[in-house]
């Protein structure tokens, strides 16, 4: 199961407000995965590697950050389920830089 997220799809007011024209972030996608119980430790390394390099691939992405699961007992067996395996964020300058990616 993958869920991705975007922060700032509906930018509203918001984005007028936080807009300029200096090469500062305006923009954060947040992607999060979880892993299928087959999948191996290398495999999410891998992952976490191909993630890590996207900002030499596009210059769209500003800078990203990659973060796994500490799997701590509560985050997994949290009634609401468990935690995601882990969490790429990207930083865009603009609208415009995100959906070019």
């Amino acid at each position: 199961v993958i869920l991705g997220l975007s922060v700032g799809t509906a930018l509203g007011c918001c984005w007028a407000r936080s807009h300029s024209l200096d090469d500062t972030a305006r923009l954060r996608h947040v992607f999060m995965v979880s892993f299928r119980p087959e999948t191996t430790i290398n495999q999410e390394i891998e992952m976490m590697k191909t993630l890590s390099s996207l900002p030499q691939i596009f210059p769209q992405v500003l800078r990203s950050y990659v973060y796994p699961d500490l799997r701590l007992a509560g985050g997994q067996s949290h009634p609401a389920g468990k935690n995601r395996g882990l969490v790429w964020m990207a930083d865009f300058r603009s609208r415009a830089d995100f959906e070019a990616f």
